[in-house]
């Protein structure tokens, strides 16, 4: 049996195929900078549409190199809200979450507490 097993190659370690007649796609190098100043840079084919904005390593929105302005606000937009940001919008006391109906929290939440000690 051990003459019939392979020796030499590790199966499926590496294709046997070459690269003869296989012709590559076209790319372009993009780069993009961060508010942060971090430089990255992505290839993409030629034939597509290349985005203005790409999400940076830190997580901020980072901006084409060769735009016209990166250091204007209006062209970086708004910062993307995350599930917290909105977590904590719907938890405010303004918001009214703590009284039910829509009015001032923190004077529903003090009489709730009287009444639960029994100072009602």
């Amino acid at each position: 049996m051990a003459e019939r097993s392979l020796r030499g190659t590790s199966i499926g370690a590496k294709s046997l195929e070459t690269d003869e007649n296989v012709e590559f796609a076209q790319r372009t190098d993009v780069a993009y900078v961060c508010p942060d100043g971090h430089r990255t840079i992505v290839p993409f084919a030629k034939d597509v549409e290349v985005p203005d904005q790409w999400e940076c390593r830190c997580g901020k929105p980072a901006v084409r190199e060769d735009a016209e302005n990166p250091d204007d606000p209006s062209a970086q937009g708004k910062p993307q809200r995350t599930h917290w940001d909105m977590l904590l919008e719907r938890r405010t006391v303004d918001a009214g979450i703590l009284s039910g109906s829509g009015g001032s929290g923190s004077c529903d939440l003090h009489h709730e507490a009287a009444r639960l000690q029994g100072n009602h």
